[in-house]
C-alpha cells in the first residue's frame, strides 16, 4: 500500500471514529430527553424540553431541515394538544400528552436530521448489537427509502403536469401512492435478487466452454415470452457484445445466464455444469455476476463502501480486507471521496459506478453487463471499460449488452444482434453485413455506422 493511500485510509478511519462519537453523543442526548419526557408529569418541564428541542433544531449548523422541522413541530404540537384534550376530556392531561409527544418527535427528528444511518449502524456494531437485527433494520429502511424515492419521483412528474385547476398533486394523490407502491415492490424484488447473486454458493469445477446455450427458450411468470431458441457459446477470456432495440430480449438473456430466470426448454451449461435447478439458489453461482441497468436495483448498502463490504463479508473477508478493498475499488471508479455518502444523495452515474465496484469486488469469472455505459460521460464510460478489460486479462469472460453500438471496447470482436428474444445475427467486427444489419434495424443512423465512424472502438 502506498504512503498516499495509507494516509487517505487513516484519514477515513479518523473521520469515521469522529462520526461515531458524534452519533453516540446525539443518541444519548435524544434518549435522555425522550425518557425524561415519558416519565415526568410536569407541564412546564415538558414545554421547556419542547422549546429546547426546537432551539436545537434551529441552531444546529449541520441540520438540513431546520425550517421544515420547526414548522412541522409547531403543527404537531397544536394537533396533539387538541387531540389529547379531546381524548382525555381533561385539559391538563391533553396538554401533557400533546407536549410529551411533540417533544419526543422533535428530539427524534433532531437526531435523524443530523446523524446518518451508516454512522448509527457503526455505533450499534461498536456496542456489539446482534448483526441480524442490524441487517433486518437495514433491509426495512432500504425498502422504505425505495418507496419514498418512488413517491418523490412520481410527485415531481405530477407537479409539472397539473390539471386545469392547478391541483395536480392533490387530485393525483391516489395514483401516486398506488404507482409508487407497485414500483417500489418491483424494485425491492430486484434488490433481493441482487443479494442472492452475491451470496456464496455451490461451485462446479471450471472447464471450457465458459458458457453454452443450446436451443434455450423460456418465459416470464406473467406469460410474456422470454428467449426463443437461443444458441450461444462463450469461451474463457472472451468479451462479446449483444445489441438490439429496446424489448429485443437482451436483459432477458442476461437474467437467464445468471440464473434469475429458469431455462424452459433447451440446455444451458455454465462452467462445465448443466444449470437446470428449479429454485433460484440452485441456479445462481457466485462466480457469475450481473451489473443491472438501474443501479438502484442492486445496491443494498446505505453507502457505496458499505455496499461493497456487504458482499465481501458473506465471502469471509476480514474487516481490514473489506476496508482496504472497498477503498481501492471506489478509487478505481473515481468516487473514493463519496465512499461514506448516502447512496440516495449520489447521482445516477455515481450510483452506477458504485454498483459496478460492488460487483467487481467478488472477482467474477463471468461478468454480465446490462447497459453499464448508459448515463455516463465518455471519460467515465471508458474508465469502466478499463476495469472490465483488467478482468478479461485475468481470464474472465464478459457479455456486454449495450445500445451504444458506436462505443464498443476494442476487445469486443464478436457482436450478436437480438430481435424478439432471438439471436438473429452474429458477426465479427468489421463485417459489412454487420453494419448493414445495424442500419436496417435503426440501431445506427445512415451517417454513422459502427466501424466507419470517427470512433470505431474504445481502446482498452
Amino acid at each position: 500500500m502506498s504512503s498516499e493511500y495509507e494516509k487517505e485510509y487513516e484519514d477515513t478511519l479518523f473521520s469515521q471514529r469522529g462520526s461515531l462519537h458524534s452519533t453516540a453523543i446525539r443518541l444519548t442526548v435524544t434518549v435522555l430527553f425522550v425518557l425524561a419526557g415519558a416519565l415526568n408529569h410536569s407541564i412546564p418541564l415538558q414545554a421547556a424540553m419542547l422549546l429546547a428541542g426546537l432551539l436545537a433544531v434551529a441552531v444546529e449548523a449541520r441540520s438540513r431541515c431546520r425550517l421544515g422541522a420547526l414548522s412541522a413541530a409547531a403543527a404537531i404540537t397544536m394537533v396533539l394538544l387538541g387531540l389529547g384534550g379531546l381524548a382525555a376530556n381533561d385539559a391538563r392531561t391533553g396538554y401533557l400528552v400533546g407536549l410529551r409527544a411533540a417533544s419526543g418527535l422533535v428530539w427524534l427528528g433532531w437526531f435523524g436530521a443530523n446523524s446518518s444511518w451508516a454512522d448509527f449502524k457503526g455505533l450499534l456494531r461498536t456496542i456489539h448489537c446482534p448483526e441480524w437485527t442490524i441487517e433486518y433494520a437495514d433491509s426495512a429502511l432500504g425498502s422504505a427509502m425505495i418507496l419514498l424515492q418512488e413517491c418523490q419521483r412520481l410527485s415531481e412528474a405530477v407537479a409539472i403536469r397539473p390539471d386545469i385547476r392547478g391541483r395536480g398533486r392533490i387530485s393525483a394523490l391516489g395514483i401516486i401512492l398506488a404507482s409508487a407502491i407497485a414500483r417500489s415492490f418491483e424494485r425491492c424484488l430486484h434488490v433481493e435478487e441482487s443479494k442472492q447473486l452475491r451470496q456464496p454458493g455451490k461451485e462446479t469445477a471450471d472447464s471450457l466452454p465458459m458458457l453454452m446455450l443450446q436451443s434455450v427458450s423460456n418465459s416470464y411468470q406473467d406469460g410474456r415470452v422470454g428467449l426463443q431458441d437461443v444458441n450461444l457459446e462463450l469461451a474463457k477470456g472472451e468479451w462479446i457484445a449483444v445489441v438490439g432495440a429496446s424489448g429485443s430480449g437482451k436483459t432477458t438473456l442476461l437474467k437467464t445466464i445468471v440464473g434469475l430466470l429458469p431455462v424452459g426448454t433447451g440446455r444451458m451449461v455454465r462452467f462445465g455444469g448443466v444449470v437446470d435447478g428449479q429454485t433460484l439458489s440452485s441456479r445462481v453461482d457466485s462466480r457469475t455476476a450481473l451489473v443491472f441497468q438501474d443501479p438502484l436495483d442492486q445496491l443494498v448498502g446505505a453507502t457505496a463502501a458499505e455496499d461493497i463490504c456487504w458482499g465481501l463479508k458473506r465471502h469471509g473477508a476480514s474487516s481490514k480486507e473489506m476496508a482496504e478493498r472497498s477503498q481501492a475499488l471506489l478509487m478505481s471508479v473515481g468516487i473514493a471521496g463519496l465512499a461514506d455518502f448516502p447512496l440516495t444523495r449520489l447521482s445516477f452515474g455515481e450510483r452506477k459506478r458504485a454498483a459496478f465496484a460492488s460487483v467487481l469486488a467478488l472477482q467474477p469469472k463471468l461478468l454480465l453487463c446490462d447497459e453499464v455505459s448508459s448515463g455516463l460521460d465518455y471519460r467515465n464510460a471508458t474508465a469502466l471499460m478499463d476495469m472490465v478489460s483488467s478482468v478479461v486479462a485475468q481470464g474472465s469472460s464478459v457479455v456486454w449488452v449495450t445500445h451504444d453500438v458506436w462505443l464498443l471496447p476494442e476487445r469486443v470482436k464478436r457482436v450478436l444482434i437480438m430481435e424478439q428474444g432471438r439471436i438473429t445475427f452474429e458477426g465479427h467486427r468489421g463485417d459489412i453485413a454487420l453494419e448493414s444489419k445495424l442500419l436496417e434495424l435503426g440501431l445506427v443512423g445512415p451517417s454513422r455506422t459502427v466501424l466507419t465512424s470517427r470512433f470505431p472502438s474504445v481502446p482498452v
